[in-house]
Protein backbone atom coordinates (compact mmCIF):
# COMPACT_ATOMS: atom_id res chain seq x y z
CA UNK A 1 0.00 0.00 0.00
CA UNK A 2 1.13 3.78 -0.92
CA UNK A 3 0.99 6.13 2.05
CA UNK A 4 -2.10 8.36 2.53
CA UNK A 5 -3.24 10.61 -0.06
CA UNK A 6 -3.11 14.58 0.62
CA UNK A 7 -6.12 15.98 1.54
CA UNK A 8 -7.06 19.08 2.32
CA UNK A 9 -7.69 19.26 6.47
CA UNK A 10 -8.01 21.40 8.79
CA UNK A 11 -8.99 21.00 12.83
CA UNK A 12 -12.10 20.04 14.02
CA UNK A 13 -14.35 22.69 15.64
CA UNK A 14 -17.55 21.78 17.62
CA UNK A 15 -21.17 22.22 16.34
CA UNK A 16 -21.51 25.64 14.58
CA UNK A 17 -24.71 27.67 13.97
CA UNK A 18 -26.29 27.12 10.34
CA UNK A 19 -27.04 30.83 9.58
CA UNK A 20 -25.45 31.98 6.09
CA UNK A 21 -22.96 29.17 5.17
CA UNK A 22 -23.18 26.55 2.58
CA UNK A 23 -24.89 22.94 3.83
CA UNK A 24 -23.57 19.31 2.57
CA UNK A 25 -25.72 16.56 2.14
CA UNK A 26 -23.47 13.84 2.91
CA UNK A 27 -23.65 10.13 2.24
CA UNK A 28 -21.53 8.21 5.04
CA UNK A 29 -19.80 5.37 3.13
CA UNK A 30 -20.23 2.86 6.23
CA UNK A 31 -20.86 -0.43 5.11
CA UNK A 32 -22.39 -1.44 8.50
CA UNK A 33 -25.06 1.04 8.47
CA UNK A 34 -27.38 2.41 5.58
CA UNK A 35 -28.03 5.94 6.64
CA UNK A 36 -29.73 8.63 4.72
CA UNK A 37 -27.20 11.55 3.95
CA UNK A 38 -26.65 13.61 6.94
CA UNK A 39 -26.39 17.62 6.94
CA UNK A 40 -22.71 19.21 7.55
CA UNK A 41 -21.72 22.81 7.34
CA UNK A 42 -19.01 23.46 4.87
CA UNK A 43 -16.33 25.38 6.89
CA UNK A 44 -15.09 28.81 4.96
CA UNK A 45 -11.45 27.43 3.74
CA UNK A 46 -13.45 24.41 2.18
CA UNK A 47 -15.84 26.08 0.19
CA UNK A 48 -14.06 27.32 -3.10
CA UNK A 49 -13.27 22.76 -3.09
CA UNK A 50 -16.86 21.32 -2.00
CA UNK A 51 -18.86 20.32 -4.90
CA UNK A 52 -20.98 17.63 -5.43
CA UNK A 53 -19.70 14.72 -5.89
CA UNK A 54 -16.79 15.63 -3.25
CA UNK A 55 -15.64 12.73 -0.96
CA UNK A 56 -14.97 14.23 1.97
CA UNK A 57 -14.83 13.31 5.65
CA UNK A 58 -17.34 14.19 8.37
CA UNK A 59 -17.62 13.05 12.13
CA UNK A 60 -20.10 10.40 13.92
CA UNK A 61 -20.46 9.52 16.91
CA UNK A 62 -17.13 11.34 17.62
CA UNK A 63 -15.21 9.53 14.63
CA UNK A 64 -14.18 10.32 11.15
CA UNK A 65 -16.17 8.86 8.72
CA UNK A 66 -15.79 9.38 4.49
CA UNK A 67 -18.43 10.48 2.64
CA UNK A 68 -19.64 11.61 -0.69
CA UNK A 69 -21.22 15.12 -1.03
CA UNK A 70 -24.83 14.21 -3.02
CA UNK A 71 -26.19 17.89 -2.38
CA UNK A 72 -25.44 21.20 -1.60
CA UNK A 73 -27.62 24.20 -0.17
CA UNK A 74 -27.52 27.79 0.64
CA UNK A 75 -30.23 28.34 3.32
CA UNK A 76 -32.07 25.96 5.80
CA UNK A 77 -33.57 25.97 9.50
CA UNK A 78 -31.56 27.39 12.31
CA UNK A 79 -29.89 24.54 14.25
CA UNK A 80 -26.34 23.40 15.20
CA UNK A 81 -24.47 20.94 12.33
CA UNK A 82 -21.26 19.21 13.36
CA UNK A 83 -18.57 20.79 9.73
CA UNK A 84 -17.11 18.51 7.18
CA UNK A 85 -13.29 18.17 8.22
CA UNK A 86 -11.13 17.25 5.26
CA UNK A 87 -11.54 17.21 1.27
CA UNK A 88 -10.31 14.20 -0.49
CA UNK A 89 -9.57 15.00 -4.11
CA UNK A 90 -8.74 11.25 -5.15
CA UNK A 91 -11.95 9.86 -4.15
CA UNK A 92 -14.33 12.60 -5.39
CA UNK A 93 -16.49 11.26 -8.34
CA UNK A 94 -18.39 14.01 -11.27
CA UNK A 95 -21.70 15.19 -10.58
CA UNK A 96 -22.98 12.89 -13.05
CA UNK A 97 -22.04 9.71 -11.91
CA UNK A 98 -23.44 10.73 -8.68
CA UNK A 99 -26.75 11.16 -10.27
CA UNK A 100 -26.64 7.45 -11.83
CA UNK A 101 -25.74 6.47 -8.22
CA UNK A 102 -28.63 7.61 -7.52
CA UNK A 103 -30.61 6.39 -9.95
CA UNK A 104 -28.93 3.21 -9.12
CA UNK A 105 -29.88 2.71 -5.49
CA UNK A 106 -33.65 3.64 -6.14
CA UNK A 107 -34.19 1.02 -9.22
CA UNK A 108 -32.33 -1.85 -7.29
CA UNK A 109 -33.63 -0.87 -3.51
CA UNK A 110 -30.00 -0.70 -2.52
CA UNK A 111 -28.17 1.72 -0.10
CA UNK A 112 -26.85 4.60 -1.61
CA UNK A 113 -23.90 4.44 0.16
CA UNK A 114 -23.05 0.90 -0.81
CA UNK A 115 -23.57 2.57 -5.09
CA UNK A 116 -21.31 4.97 -4.28
CA UNK A 117 -18.75 3.04 -3.01
CA UNK A 118 -18.88 0.72 -6.07
CA UNK A 119 -18.11 4.23 -8.30
CA UNK A 120 -15.25 4.81 -5.89
CA UNK A 121 -10.80 3.78 -6.87
CA UNK A 122 -11.37 -0.46 -6.27
CA UNK A 123 -8.67 -1.28 -4.05
CA UNK A 124 -8.80 1.85 -1.71
CA UNK A 125 -8.73 1.31 2.14
CA UNK A 126 -9.16 3.96 4.98
CA UNK A 127 -6.55 4.47 7.72
CA UNK A 128 -5.15 7.49 10.22
CA UNK A 129 -2.63 9.57 8.95
CA UNK A 130 -0.61 10.27 12.40
CA UNK A 131 0.07 14.08 11.81
CA UNK A 132 1.41 15.10 15.64
CA UNK A 133 2.07 11.83 17.52
CA UNK A 134 1.99 12.00 21.45
CA UNK A 135 5.83 11.15 23.03
CA UNK A 136 4.11 8.17 24.52
CA UNK A 137 2.73 6.90 21.23
CA UNK A 138 4.39 4.09 19.41
CA UNK A 139 4.13 5.87 15.39
CA UNK A 140 5.46 8.43 14.02
CA UNK A 141 4.29 11.43 12.07
CA UNK A 142 3.42 10.19 8.65
CA UNK A 143 2.55 6.33 9.78
CA UNK A 144 -0.56 5.00 8.86
CA UNK A 145 -2.75 3.46 11.69
CA UNK A 146 -5.93 1.58 11.25
CA UNK A 147 -9.21 2.29 13.25
CA UNK A 148 -8.56 -1.18 15.33
CA UNK A 149 -5.01 -0.29 15.99
CA UNK A 150 -5.96 3.12 17.49
CA UNK A 151 -8.35 1.81 20.13
CA UNK A 152 -6.39 -1.07 20.80
CA UNK A 153 -3.43 0.69 22.21
CA UNK A 154 -5.56 4.39 23.03
CA UNK A 155 -8.88 3.16 23.92
CA UNK A 156 -11.79 4.42 22.44
CA UNK A 157 -11.99 8.22 23.92
CA UNK A 158 -8.07 8.76 23.73
CA UNK A 159 -8.78 7.94 20.12
CA UNK A 160 -11.87 10.32 19.78
CA UNK A 161 -9.66 12.99 21.76
CA UNK A 162 -6.23 12.31 19.19
CA UNK A 163 -9.09 13.04 16.42
CA UNK A 164 -10.54 16.47 17.85
CA UNK A 165 -7.07 17.36 18.63
CA UNK A 166 -6.04 17.45 15.06
CA UNK A 167 -2.93 14.95 15.94
CA UNK A 168 -4.35 12.00 13.57
CA UNK A 169 -6.86 12.50 10.33
CA UNK A 170 -8.28 9.58 8.06
CA UNK A 171 -6.65 8.95 4.90
CA UNK A 172 -7.42 6.86 1.57
CA UNK A 173 -4.09 4.46 0.98
CA UNK A 174 -4.57 3.79 -2.63
CA UNK A 175 -2.88 0.10 -3.59
CA UNK A 176 0.24 -0.11 -4.28
CA UNK A 177 0.86 -0.91 -8.31
CA UNK A 178 3.22 -3.68 -8.83
CA UNK A 179 6.60 -3.09 -9.79
CA UNK A 180 8.69 -5.01 -12.00
CA UNK A 181 12.21 -5.10 -12.67
CA UNK A 182 13.68 -3.00 -15.87
CA UNK A 183 17.42 -3.13 -17.12
CA UNK A 184 18.87 0.32 -18.90
CA UNK A 185 22.20 0.66 -21.06
CA UNK A 186 24.10 3.01 -18.66
CA UNK A 187 26.05 4.16 -21.72
CA UNK A 188 29.41 4.53 -19.92
CA UNK A 189 32.62 4.33 -21.29
CA UNK A 190 34.80 1.31 -20.85
CA UNK A 191 32.15 -0.96 -19.29
CA UNK A 192 31.84 -3.08 -22.48
CA UNK A 193 32.66 -6.46 -22.13
CA UNK A 194 35.28 -8.34 -23.79
CA UNK A 195 35.33 -9.49 -27.38
CA UNK A 196 34.73 -13.42 -25.72
CA UNK A 197 32.05 -12.61 -24.10
CA UNK A 198 29.71 -12.87 -26.82
CA UNK A 199 26.55 -13.57 -24.42
CA UNK A 200 26.98 -10.50 -22.60
CA UNK A 201 27.67 -8.51 -26.02
CA UNK A 202 24.69 -9.65 -27.92
CA UNK A 203 22.40 -9.02 -24.63
CA UNK A 204 23.75 -5.44 -24.70
CA UNK A 205 23.55 -5.11 -28.45
CA UNK A 206 19.60 -6.18 -27.84
CA UNK A 207 18.90 -3.44 -24.64
CA UNK A 208 21.04 -0.52 -26.30
CA UNK A 209 18.36 -0.69 -29.07
CA UNK A 210 15.88 0.24 -26.67
CA UNK A 211 17.06 3.71 -25.10
CA UNK A 212 14.86 3.74 -22.70
CA UNK A 213 15.38 0.10 -21.32
CA UNK A 214 13.24 -3.09 -21.37
CA UNK A 215 11.57 -5.23 -18.84
CA UNK A 216 14.81 -7.74 -17.29
CA UNK A 217 11.98 -10.74 -18.46
CA UNK A 218 11.51 -9.54 -21.79
CA UNK A 219 15.15 -8.56 -22.26
CA UNK A 220 16.07 -12.48 -21.18
CA UNK A 221 13.50 -14.14 -23.42
CA UNK A 222 13.84 -11.97 -26.63
CA UNK A 223 17.99 -12.87 -25.90
CA UNK A 224 17.64 -16.52 -25.11
CA UNK A 225 20.53 -15.19 -21.63
CA UNK A 226 20.40 -16.15 -18.23
CA UNK A 227 20.04 -13.83 -15.78
CA UNK A 228 23.95 -14.95 -14.71
CA UNK A 229 24.55 -12.96 -18.04
CA UNK A 230 22.77 -9.72 -17.01
CA UNK A 231 24.43 -9.93 -13.73
CA UNK A 232 27.69 -9.86 -15.01
CA UNK A 233 26.59 -6.53 -17.44
CA UNK A 234 25.81 -4.91 -14.15
CA UNK A 235 29.01 -5.67 -12.05
CA UNK A 236 31.02 -4.07 -15.21
CA UNK A 237 28.62 -1.15 -14.95
CA UNK A 238 27.16 -1.43 -18.34
CA UNK A 239 23.63 -2.13 -17.32
CA UNK A 240 21.62 -1.25 -14.00
CA UNK A 241 18.31 -2.68 -13.26
CA UNK A 242 15.75 -0.59 -11.32
CA UNK A 243 12.23 -1.16 -10.23
CA UNK A 244 9.56 0.54 -12.40
CA UNK A 245 5.76 0.35 -11.70
CA UNK A 246 3.86 -2.45 -14.14
CA UNK A 247 2.37 -1.12 -17.08
CA UNK A 248 -1.13 -0.49 -17.18
CA UNK A 249 -3.31 -2.70 -18.71
CA UNK A 250 -3.63 -0.62 -21.96
CA UNK A 251 -3.12 -1.58 -25.50
CA UNK A 252 -2.67 0.38 -28.46
CA UNK A 253 -5.05 -0.30 -31.54
CA UNK A 254 -2.80 -1.22 -34.53
CA UNK A 255 -5.63 -1.94 -36.98
CA UNK A 256 -6.51 -0.08 -40.29
CA UNK A 257 -10.50 0.93 -39.83
CA UNK A 258 -10.98 -0.37 -43.34
CA UNK A 259 -13.03 -3.41 -42.06
CA UNK A 260 -15.23 -1.01 -40.26
CA UNK A 261 -16.65 1.46 -43.74
CA UNK A 262 -19.48 -0.45 -43.66
CA UNK A 263 -20.95 0.41 -39.95
CA UNK A 264 -20.08 4.21 -39.95
CA UNK A 265 -23.60 5.24 -40.97
CA UNK A 266 -25.57 3.66 -38.23
CA UNK A 267 -22.59 4.27 -36.04
CA UNK A 268 -22.52 8.05 -37.22
CA UNK A 269 -26.70 8.17 -36.61
CA UNK A 270 -26.56 6.86 -33.31
CA UNK A 271 -24.14 9.76 -32.17
CA UNK A 272 -25.80 11.98 -34.13
CA UNK A 273 -29.07 11.61 -32.33
CA UNK A 274 -27.96 10.78 -29.29
CA UNK A 275 -30.11 8.55 -26.77
CA UNK A 276 -31.16 4.96 -26.69
CA UNK A 277 -31.13 2.77 -29.63
CA UNK A 278 -31.37 -0.81 -30.72
CA UNK A 279 -28.84 -2.48 -33.69
CA UNK A 280 -29.44 -5.70 -35.02
CA UNK A 281 -25.69 -7.46 -35.53
CA UNK A 282 -25.37 -11.11 -36.47
CA UNK A 283 -23.36 -12.90 -34.09
CA UNK A 284 -19.84 -12.26 -34.43
CA UNK A 285 -20.34 -8.50 -35.47
CA UNK A 286 -21.02 -6.66 -32.20
CA UNK A 287 -17.26 -6.23 -31.74
CA UNK A 288 -17.40 -4.74 -35.99
CA UNK A 289 -20.32 -2.46 -34.62
CA UNK A 290 -19.11 -1.36 -31.18
CA UNK A 291 -15.65 -0.30 -32.97
CA UNK A 292 -17.16 1.22 -35.38
CA UNK A 293 -18.98 3.38 -32.55
CA UNK A 294 -15.86 4.07 -30.84
CA UNK A 295 -13.61 5.09 -33.78
CA UNK A 296 -16.42 8.02 -34.47
CA UNK A 297 -16.77 8.86 -30.51
CA UNK A 298 -13.05 9.49 -30.36
CA UNK A 299 -13.35 11.59 -33.17
CA UNK A 300 -15.58 13.53 -31.70
CA UNK A 301 -13.49 14.03 -28.46
CA UNK A 302 -15.39 11.17 -26.21
CA UNK A 303 -14.27 8.09 -24.33
CA UNK A 304 -16.58 4.82 -25.34
CA UNK A 305 -17.76 2.87 -22.61
CA UNK A 306 -18.65 -0.90 -23.86
CA UNK A 307 -19.94 -3.04 -21.81
CA UNK A 308 -20.15 -7.36 -22.16
CA UNK A 309 -21.19 -10.01 -19.90
CA UNK A 310 -18.02 -11.78 -18.52
CA UNK A 311 -14.21 -11.71 -18.37
CA UNK A 312 -14.20 -13.73 -21.10
CA UNK A 313 -16.38 -12.06 -23.45
CA UNK A 314 -14.37 -8.54 -21.54
CA UNK A 315 -11.20 -9.98 -22.89
CA UNK A 316 -12.10 -10.97 -26.04
CA UNK A 317 -13.81 -8.10 -27.69
CA UNK A 318 -10.89 -6.08 -25.63
CA UNK A 319 -8.74 -7.70 -28.24
CA UNK A 320 -10.85 -7.58 -31.21
CA UNK A 321 -11.33 -3.83 -30.81
CA UNK A 322 -7.33 -3.29 -30.38
CA UNK A 323 -7.34 -4.59 -33.88
CA UNK A 324 -10.25 -3.45 -35.26
CA UNK A 325 -9.39 0.11 -34.80
CA UNK A 326 -7.28 2.57 -36.09
CA UNK A 327 -3.80 2.47 -35.01
CA UNK A 328 -3.63 5.99 -32.59
CA UNK A 329 -6.21 4.82 -30.11
CA UNK A 330 -6.60 3.21 -26.38
CA UNK A 331 -7.84 0.00 -25.26
CA UNK A 332 -8.15 -1.19 -22.04
CA UNK A 333 -9.78 -3.57 -20.17
CA UNK A 334 -11.91 -3.30 -16.74
CA UNK A 335 -13.17 -6.18 -14.38
CA UNK A 336 -12.58 -7.67 -10.99
CA UNK A 337 -10.05 -10.34 -12.23
CA UNK A 338 -7.48 -7.88 -13.32
CA UNK A 339 -6.45 -7.53 -9.54
CA UNK A 340 -4.21 -4.41 -8.98
CA UNK A 341 -4.46 -3.36 -12.59
CA UNK A 342 -7.96 -2.89 -12.25
CA UNK A 343 -7.51 0.37 -10.12
CA UNK A 344 -4.85 1.77 -12.92
CA UNK A 345 -6.86 1.07 -15.63
CA UNK A 346 -9.89 3.28 -13.40
CA UNK A 347 -7.62 5.97 -13.03
CA UNK A 348 -6.62 5.38 -16.61
CA UNK A 349 -10.47 6.04 -17.59
CA UNK A 350 -11.17 8.98 -15.21
CA UNK A 351 -8.15 11.20 -16.55
CA UNK A 352 -8.90 10.35 -19.93
CA UNK A 353 -6.18 8.26 -21.09
CA UNK A 354 -8.24 4.86 -22.44
CA UNK A 355 -10.48 5.71 -25.51
CA UNK A 356 -12.59 2.45 -24.60
CA UNK A 357 -13.05 1.02 -21.97
CA UNK A 358 -14.52 -2.78 -21.95
CA UNK A 359 -15.98 -3.63 -18.63
CA UNK A 360 -18.38 -6.11 -16.89
CA UNK A 361 -21.83 -3.66 -15.69
CA UNK A 362 -19.59 -2.55 -12.74
CA UNK A 363 -17.45 -0.50 -15.42
CA UNK A 364 -21.09 1.68 -15.98
CA UNK A 365 -19.94 3.43 -13.15
CA UNK A 366 -16.61 4.48 -13.65
CA UNK A 367 -16.13 8.10 -13.65
CA UNK A 368 -15.21 9.15 -17.52
CA UNK A 369 -13.65 12.56 -18.48
CA UNK A 370 -15.43 12.41 -21.49
CA UNK A 371 -18.08 10.15 -22.11
CA UNK A 372 -19.03 9.60 -26.17
CA UNK A 373 -21.07 6.65 -26.27
CA UNK A 374 -21.71 3.30 -24.34
CA UNK A 375 -21.91 0.02 -26.34
CA UNK A 376 -24.17 -3.03 -24.53
CA UNK A 377 -22.72 -6.14 -26.68
CA UNK A 378 -24.82 -8.99 -26.57
CA UNK A 379 -27.60 -7.04 -24.50
CA UNK A 380 -30.29 -9.68 -23.89
CA UNK A 381 -27.39 -12.17 -21.92
CA UNK A 382 -28.31 -12.83 -18.36
CA UNK A 383 -25.18 -12.22 -17.07
CA UNK A 384 -25.40 -8.53 -17.76
CA UNK A 385 -27.70 -8.57 -14.35
CA UNK A 386 -25.98 -10.18 -11.32
CA UNK A 387 -27.25 -13.31 -9.68
CA UNK A 388 -29.44 -13.20 -7.01
CA UNK A 389 -26.66 -14.33 -4.23
CA UNK A 390 -24.06 -11.58 -5.92
CA UNK A 391 -23.56 -9.13 -3.62
CA UNK A 392 -23.13 -5.92 -5.85
CA UNK A 393 -25.30 -4.10 -7.71
CA UNK A 394 -28.48 -5.62 -8.69
CA UNK A 395 -28.97 -4.14 -12.13
CA UNK A 396 -29.09 -4.87 -15.72
CA UNK A 397 -25.92 -3.44 -17.82
CA UNK A 398 -29.04 -2.52 -19.97
CA UNK A 399 -30.59 -0.37 -17.61
CA UNK A 400 -27.82 1.15 -16.30
CA UNK A 401 -26.52 1.84 -19.78
CA UNK A 402 -29.92 4.11 -20.98
CA UNK A 403 -29.65 5.80 -17.37
CA UNK A 404 -25.95 6.88 -17.66
CA UNK A 405 -26.79 7.85 -21.23
CA UNK A 406 -29.50 10.31 -20.58
CA UNK A 407 -28.02 11.77 -17.43
CA UNK A 408 -24.65 12.97 -19.68
CA UNK A 409 -26.27 13.50 -22.88
CA UNK A 410 -24.51 10.37 -24.69
CA UNK A 411 -25.78 7.52 -26.82
CA UNK A 412 -26.62 3.82 -25.85
CA UNK A 413 -26.57 1.07 -28.09
CA UNK A 414 -27.61 -1.92 -28.01
CA UNK A 415 -25.96 -4.77 -29.88
CA UNK A 416 -27.57 -8.07 -30.52
CA UNK A 417 -29.12 -10.29 -33.14
CA UNK A 418 -31.88 -10.77 -30.80
CA UNK A 419 -32.58 -7.64 -28.58
CA UNK A 420 -34.94 -8.32 -25.42
CA UNK A 421 -38.44 -7.53 -25.85
CA UNK A 422 -37.84 -4.42 -23.27
CA UNK A 423 -35.99 -2.60 -25.66
CA UNK A 424 -39.16 -2.94 -28.30
CA UNK A 425 -41.47 -1.74 -25.40
CA UNK A 426 -42.88 1.93 -26.35
CA UNK A 427 -42.17 3.73 -22.59
CA UNK A 428 -37.85 2.51 -23.51
CA UNK A 429 -38.02 5.26 -26.09
CA UNK A 430 -35.43 3.06 -27.88
CA UNK A 431 -34.60 3.97 -31.66
CA UNK A 432 -34.13 1.53 -34.28
CA UNK A 433 -30.74 1.13 -36.33
CA UNK A 434 -31.00 -0.59 -40.19
CA UNK A 435 -29.95 -4.19 -38.61
CA UNK A 436 -26.81 -5.27 -40.48
CA UNK A 437 -27.65 -6.98 -44.46
CA UNK A 438 -29.92 -9.83 -44.42
CA UNK A 439 -27.35 -12.28 -46.66
CA UNK A 440 -25.20 -12.16 -43.26
CA UNK A 441 -27.88 -13.62 -41.11
CA UNK A 442 -28.19 -17.11 -40.67
CA UNK A 443 -30.91 -19.13 -42.25
CA UNK A 444 -33.81 -20.71 -40.52
CA UNK A 445 -36.04 -23.32 -41.43
CA UNK A 446 -39.26 -24.63 -39.64
CA UNK A 447 -39.28 -28.33 -39.56
CA UNK A 448 -42.49 -30.47 -37.94
CA UNK A 449 -41.84 -33.26 -35.92
CA UNK A 450 -44.87 -34.36 -34.54
CA UNK A 451 -45.60 -37.68 -34.98
CA UNK A 452 -42.40 -38.85 -35.80
CA UNK A 453 -41.19 -39.56 -32.13
CA UNK A 454 -37.94 -37.88 -32.90
CA UNK A 455 -36.01 -35.66 -30.52
CA UNK A 456 -34.05 -34.35 -33.59
CA UNK A 457 -35.34 -33.88 -36.90
CA UNK A 458 -33.70 -35.18 -39.62
CA UNK A 459 -32.08 -31.90 -41.01
CA UNK A 460 -30.94 -31.15 -37.92
CA UNK A 461 -29.06 -34.02 -37.21
CA UNK A 462 -27.89 -34.26 -41.19
CA UNK A 463 -26.59 -30.44 -40.39
CA UNK A 464 -24.72 -31.39 -37.27
CA UNK A 465 -22.69 -34.51 -39.03
CA UNK A 466 -21.56 -32.47 -42.23
CA UNK A 467 -20.73 -29.79 -39.17
CA UNK A 468 -18.63 -32.50 -37.14
CA UNK A 469 -16.87 -34.46 -40.54
CA UNK A 470 -16.11 -30.34 -41.98
CA UNK A 471 -13.87 -30.29 -38.98
CA UNK A 472 -16.36 -27.41 -37.20
CA UNK A 473 -17.26 -27.58 -33.56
Amino acid sequence: MTGPTTTSSRRRRGPARREAGRVARVSLLIPSHALPPLDYLVPEDLAGEVRVGTAVTAPLSGYARLGIVVGLERQGENRTLEEVRTVVPSLSLRPAVVRLCGWAAMASAQPLPAVLQAALPPGVKLAYEVLRPARDWPWRAGDSVTRTELRRTLGAPASRAAEVEGRISLSPIHPRRRTVEWAVPSGEAGTEPPTRATRQRELLRVLEEQPGGLPVRELLRMTGAGRATLNQLVRRGAVRVEERPDAAPISYTRGSGIDLDGYLGGARRALDGGGAWVWRAPTGEGAMAAAAISRLAARRGGQTLVLAPDVGCVEKLARDLVRLLPAGLTVSPYHGSLGRERATAYEAARSGEVDVLVGTRTAALVPLASLGAICVVDEPNEDHRASADHKGLHVHARELAMARARIENAAAIFLSPTPSLRLYAPESGTRRLPPRPPARWPSIGVVDTRGTGAALSSSLVAACRETVGSGGG
